[in-house]
Formats: C-alpha cells, structure tokens, sequence
C-alpha cells in the first residue's frame, strides 16, 4: 500500500513517525530523570544519617591519604605502605592520647558537668539582684527546663543510629572501615565512579572529582590545623587568668573549632559560666579573650592555614548549618561546611564553567583543577 503513495506522502509519513518516536523518547527520558530524582530524594530523606556516616568516611579516607602522601612524598615507601604506616601512627597517637590525657581530663569532665548546673543557677541568682531575674521568674520555662528542652530537641533530631551506645559504637566502625577502604584503594572507587558517566564526559568527571579531593584535603587540613591552634591558646589563655578545668576547656574550645562560626559560639558559654562560679568579673575577661581569641583566629590564623582552601560565604554556611542541624542534628551541623564546600565547586564547576560557559578559574583550586 505505501509503494501506492506519491513521494512527498511517503516523506511526510515518514517525517510523523520520527516525530513520534522522538516524542515519546523524550517523554521517557523525562519520566525516568523524574523517578530517578524522585527516588534520590526519597533516598535522602530516609536515609540521610547514613548519606553523613559515608560522607564522614570519605573525609576520613582523605584525612589519611593526605598524610600518607606527605609521607610517601618523602620516603621510598609504596603508597600502600605509607598509608599502612599513617594509620599506626594515627592509632598510636590516639593510643598516647588516651594513656596520658584521658584520666587527668575525665575528672575534669564529671567536674564539668556538676559544675555547669550550678553555674546556670548562680548567674540567675546574679540576676535577680538587678531585677532582671523578675522577668526570668515571670517565663514559664526555667533555665534548665530551658537547657533540658534544648537537649532533648537534638536528641530528637539524631536518627536512632546515634540513640544507643551500640548506634554510636555502630556509627564510629562504618565511618573507619568505609575511610579505611577509600583510603587504601581511592583510585578503584573513583574509577568505578567514572565508569557509570558517558564516555564524552569521563574527562570532566575526573577533573571534578580532583578539584573535590583538593578542596576538602585543604579544607580538612585547614580545619585541623585551627583546631590544634586555637586549644593551645585557649588553655594557655584559660591558665593565666587561673580559671578552673582549662584543660578540658581548651579541648573542647578545640574540637568545637571543627564547626565554623556556630561552634566559636558554642564554645564560649562553658568557660565563662565557671568563670562566673569564681568571680562575675572573671567571666568578662574570658569573654574579653575570647573575643580577641576569635579576632586573631578571624585574621591571623584562618587567613595563613586557609590559603589553599576555598571560601566558604559566612551566612550561606550559617545557614547550611541551621538547616543540617534541623535534618540530622549535631552530626548535621558538624558537616554542614563541608558539604557547602562540595555543593560550590560543583556548582561552579558544572553550571559557571560548563553551561555558562565562563572559563575563569575558580579562586581556592589549582588551574589544572579548576579549568
């Protein structure tokens, strides 16, 4: 019957058909980007704890590879062999750690915890002195009703992974076994990563996963190196003005540097509240240092440890912050810079560089990296 047509019918059946098979590939394709999306939020929302415990892995893997390359750098070693070594080294030192810190800062601890109540109470008690403890009877929350309400908000917040002390142990072995296993054979991952991409875009993966590995190597070594900083002049600075457990303050001041702009504030609150306990003018020369602490940290340190890492925007990362802590809690919060670290490379990367089609270089990568 269509040897019967005339030409330009058989050209015009033939032109519908392929008009209707590309329509409904590309109504397919549409269908399936939407189940894939719909299933990768689906995927977030339930599983989002477990998105952190492989994304905490991950920069743990990198942590132990950029030791391990410093090491193999210098050394005659295989990489296997460096990253062999890192990891007793590592272990040693939290071994060390352990054996001479932990006995002399676990008194301090349990002093800590008894004395934080009591802080609480006698900063009200100075209060209703001035007549501002009045309007403080007149809430209807107490302070540690306050402080309890607070903690047990967080504790909502972390999934039952973190609910138990079997969660936490849980949690701890995913995240060393899964760095453990990055860190040992990286380049079988990323290959097997890569492999999933269409040929034509390998080589632009590859980059953007190189410019990642650098930004968080930096961002983690920049982050470790405050932190060490800035819990050596906490308790040198806590000592001289003679206030009780600055040690353990020191410490903590340290871990909480871990969380940009949200943990400085955290960090604040515990040595001025004993401070207080002491001498109310006490606790005005340790918010006077640490605010200078913050300063010098703000445009000394940061500034000289930073340099290789990118740039992360104060009230974008806050936000990130409020809105991770709110999903996941504290584990939220403590990788919430991290992850807006990734989300702007690819970004810049992906929708500056390649859809825009702007060639400049992103400023905290190397050119190779970022063009």
């Amino acid at each position: 019957m269509n040897n019967l047509l005339p030409p330009y019918l058989k050209n015009i059946e033939a032109t519908t058909s392929d008009r209707l098979v590309d329509f409904t590939r590309r109504i397919l394709i549409i269908v399936g980007i939407v189940v894939i999306v719909g299933l990768l939020l689906a995927f977030l929302y339930y599983g989002f704890d477990v998105v952190l415990l492989a994304f905490s892995g991950i920069l743990l893997a990198i942590f132990i590879r950029s030791l391990s390359d410093i090491l193999r750098d210098h050394t005659p070693l295989s990489d296997k062999w460096s990253v062999s070594i890192t990891l007793l080294l590592m272990i040693g030192a939290i071994g060390l750690s352990t054996v001479f810190l932990v006995p002399r800062i676990g008194g301090q601890v349990d002093v800590l915890t008894q004395t934080v109540p009591q802080s609480i109470q006698d900063v009200r008690d100075y209060l209703n002195q001035y007549g501002i403890g009045s309007f403080l009877r007149g809430q209807e929350l107490e302070p540690s009703q306050l402080l309890s309400g607070q903690v047990a908000m967080v504790s909502s917040r972390i999934a039952g992974i973190f609910s138990t002390t079997i969660g936490i142990i849980t949690s701890v072995t995913v995240v060393f076994f899964t760095g453990l296993f990055l860190a040992f054979e990286p380049r079988m991952y990323i290959d097997g990563f890569i492999k999933l991409v269409p040929p034509k875009g390998r080589t632009r993966t590859r980059q953007i996963l190189t410019a990642l590995d650098y930004t968080l190597r930096w961002w983690l070594i920049a982050r470790v190196l405050s932190m060490v900083i800035i819990a050596v002049l906490t308790f040198l600075g806590l000592w001289l003005l003679d206030v009780p457990l600055a040690l353990t303050l020191g410490i903590l001041t340290g871990l909480l540097t871990f969380i940009p702009i949200i943990g400085a504030t955290l960090a604040i609150i515990p040595p001025m509240l004993i401070a207080f306990t002491q001498e109310p003018i006490l606790a005005l020369y340790v918010l006077g240092f640490y605010l200078l602490l913050q300063t010098v940290e703000s445009y000394l340190i940061t500034p000289l440890v930073q340099e290789r890492a990118i740039s992360l925007p104060s009230a974008l990362m806050i936000l990130f912050q409020l809105f991770f802590g709110a999903v996941a809690g504290i584990l939220g919060i403590a990788l919430a810079a991290p992850v807006l670290a990734v989300i702007i490379v690819v970004v810049k990367m992906v929708y500056v560089q390649d859809i825009l089609d702007d060639s400049v270089p992103i400023r905290g990568l190397p050119a190779e990296a970022s063009s």
